[in-house]
């Protein structure tokens, strides 16, 4: 039955089963407990459209176009939390301003302010384009975004003032030769940052990232093999006496960052900013550009998989 047939394309994503297709695109619901059952029941259908896409890839960017109506509803029903009126022929560029200063946070208003553009575009197409497996981080942020749109002003000051204290007591770190234990493996890195940080259970969970020194620049700038840098979600950190530790929030393992001078470690940063040395500004600002892509993509997927569960009673 052709109806039923997969669609090869998705092949191409890395997709070459249904159960590896669910897995990778299929954005299941994962909202807190303030976001409305309109829109729970809404994004059901997104995730069935997002489902059956397996078997006609177009299909994933009517779930996208169904997404985006849905971030139109969740600002109109979070307009009213606050008492802004939605009657009328109001515009929601409108809206979305209004709503921006109650939620206290730029970047929230940024993807407001994108989703709606997004919106606006696919509904006054020019011709028949789809996307599909491109979409899934769109897809991701999205739902980042309803989610976004329902936590409580407070979520968005209490976090902020926790990244910076870290980020504070990360000072240290920001430019010299560390070492990172975790899984009985050492890794030598030049700076530990911290993007992130989620409450759940009067417990903060933060999404760091350590910089590897690399032994070869070339593959990683002109062949382009990123290998990226190290990812770090965490719990119950203690940064003092130079010394960072916590605990790894995936396997509950015990992470140790330490500051390590070593002859044989400051060599090897050297060695790495003498060949980075070598290429040009625009050479180095693609390839961090490249690099700050995919650390952008991961705290996508941490704020995804960590605000379902945040702990938003103590935020009201």
């Amino acid at each position: 039955m052709k109806y039923c047939t997969p669609d090869e394309r998705w092949e191409i994503f890395g997709a070459s089963c249904f159960e590896m297709y669910l897995e990778k695109y299929v954005i299941i619901s994962k909202f807190h407990l303030m976001v409305p059952k309109d829109i729970l029941e809404g994004y059901k259908t997104a995730e069935y459209m997002m489902c059956f896409a397996y078997y006609h890839y177009p299909i994933y960017d009517e779930a996208l176009s169904k997404v985006l109506k849905l971030i139109e509803l969740a600002v109109k029903l979070r307009c009213k939390d606050f008492g802004i009126s939605t009657k009328g022929d109001v515009k929601l560029n409108k809206l979305i301003n209004e709503l921006s200063k109650r939620i206290p946070s730029v970047k929230v208003n940024m993807r407001l302010h994108a989703a709606r553009r997004i919106r606006n575009y696919l509904m006054h197409p020019s011709q028949n384009n789809y996307a599909g497996g491109i979409l899934r981080a769109s897809m991701v942020a999205l739902a980042n975004l309803i989610n976004e749109i329902f936590l409580p002003p407070n979520f968005f000051i209490d976090t902020k003032k926790e990244v910076e204290r870290i980020k504070d007591l990360l000072i240290p770190f920001d430019n010299g030769t560390y070492v990172l234990e975790r899984d009985n493996k050492r890794f030598l890195i030049y700076k530990v940052k911290c993007f992130e940080a989620i409450p759940h259970n009067n417990v903060w969970n933060y999404f760091l990232v350590c910089y590897p020194v690399l032994k070869d620049v070339y593959q990683e700038i002109v062949e382009h093999k990123i290998s990226g840098v190290i990812k770090l979600v965490v719990k119950d950190i203690n940064i003092e006496n130079n010394i960072i530790t916590a605990i790894n929030k995936d396997d509950e393992q015990f992470i140790r960052i330490s500051i390590n001078n070593n002859p044989t470690n400051v060599t090897s940063l050297e060695n790495y900013s003498h060949q980075l040395s070598k290429y040009s500004a625009d050479t180095l600002m693609l390839y961090e550009t490249i690099i700050q892509d995919l650390i952008d993509r991961e705290i996508s997927e941490f704020n995804y998989n960590n605000y379902k569960s945040i702990d938003y009673t103590n935020l009201l």
